[in-house]
């Protein structure tokens, strides 16, 4: 009988015990991590020994590294505005030389690229400031010291009224000067600035969705934001709906990335002697359908940049590595 009374409360300690530890990771989540993995990171090293290293912080001492169990949220949506009619754009940049980020966007239906100041650097923003309304069907708008004056001009394309442009600046402090033009009578969904020739001045990356030279670029000849002719890239895949510049073979020049929606394609050109010659379009993928975004970084961290894209008609974001 004593043999049976022990089992019975051996049984209902071990439940007991079973009980306190299922509360205990209820109530504490970062527990959870410990109990279940003692590598919370998949690194190999056990947490423990990651914190006794000093090599991952434990701030609040639950024995868990800072960087497993830290939590990212978001606030609900802060309202700028509500008048820019069918908002096409927005970037985030530096535009009076504060120190702190303003936001800039496009709108198609009121033509309209404007600005907003961030008014305490915390994000409180002040009221919509016009800069233009006379591009029509502005769509598209890119922050870059175009003339190399120290602060930030913008450049835009307008797909409606054909036009790519860029706005100077004047004082640096967000009081821009008139439109002035890079092209007109060609429709382009994106434009980016980067220096192509490699002369230490930005020049103009375009993506055009009519003519038969969907990538193009227009050297910066003075540094001062005066452009030369369209220089085409590719004369495949018309309806070009996004460029991207960067460095894709690592040898010290800028590559040029695109996405071809209306052929699902995204290719990238070669700068084949840095000083704005590129190569034939090598293609990187057809399996995206309707690509409409495409931009390069270093995702799988191995030190080179790989691509990513997003598509419109299979609702898709991709990236692929660069392999060698």
């Amino acid at each position: 009988m004593s043999t049976s009374i022990n089992h019975q409360r051996q049984r209902m300690q071990v439940r007991h015990a079973q009980m306190l530890i299922v509360a205990t990771l209820f109530l504490c989540p970062a527990c959870m991590n410990r109990a279940i993995a003692a590598d919370c990171d998949g690194n190999g090293i056990d947490d423990s020994t990651q914190i006794s290293a000093g090599t991952s912080a434990d701030c609040d001492g639950n024995g868990v590294p800072d960087h497993c169990d830290r939590q990212t949220t978001f606030s609900a949506d802060q309202v700028i505005t509500t008048v820019a009619y069918n908002a096409q754009g927005i970037a985030a940049a530096d535009l009076d030389g504060d120190g702190d980020i303003d936001l800039i966007s496009t709108s198609w239906n009121d033509d309209k690229l404007a600005w907003y100041e961030n008014t305490d650097a915390h994000g409180g923003f002040g009221h919509q400031r016009v800069i233009s309304t006379d591009s029509d069907g502005v769509n598209y708008v890119f922050p870059a010291d175009i003339d190399g004056d120290g602060d930030l001009d913008l450049v835009t394309t307008a797909i409606l009224g054909k036009k790519v442009a860029w706005f100077e600046n004047l004082d640096g402090k967000g009081n821009f000067g008139s439109l002035t033009l890079i092209i007109s009578g060609l429709s382009a969904r994106a434009v980016v600035a980067s220096d192509l020739d490699g002369d230490a001045d930005l020049d103009v990356l375009v993506a055009f969705t009519s003519g038969n030279r969907p990538v193009a670029w227009f050297e910066n000849t003075d540094g001062q934001g005066s452009f030369g002719p369209l220089r085409s890239i590719t004369s495949l895949d018309n309806n070009a709906s996004s460029v991207f510049a960067a460095d894709i073979d690592n040898d010290g020049d800028v590559d040029v990335i695109s996405a071809a929606s209306s052929a699902d394609k995204i290719a990238w050109y070669e700068s084949v002697d840095g000083l704005g010659g590129f190569g034939a379009q090598q293609v990187i993928s057809t399996a995206a359908d309707g690509p409409e975004s495409v931009i390069a970084a270093d995702i799988d961290g191995d030190g080179d940049l790989d691509v990513a894209s997003a598509s419109l008609w299979d609702n898709k974001i991709a990236w692929y590595a660069n392999t060698n």
